[in-house]
């Protein structure tokens, strides 16, 4: 299966990285992002 990431945002602030991807996974989108070695994920929406 292809994973297709699509990097959002990236943000470096007070020592503190913020990045925000759009990744297509298993036929859905998702929203992830990071802050601070902390991973969340949301279900945007499926791919018809």
């Amino acid at each position: 299966k292809d994973v297709h990431i699509i990097t959002i945002l990236q943000i470096q602030w007070n020592n503190s990285a913020t990045s925000v991807y759009l990744i297509q996974w298993n036929n859905s989108w998702r929203l992830v992002s990071r802050f601070d070695n902390h991973w969340t994920t949301t279900n945007v929406l499926p791919v018809v």
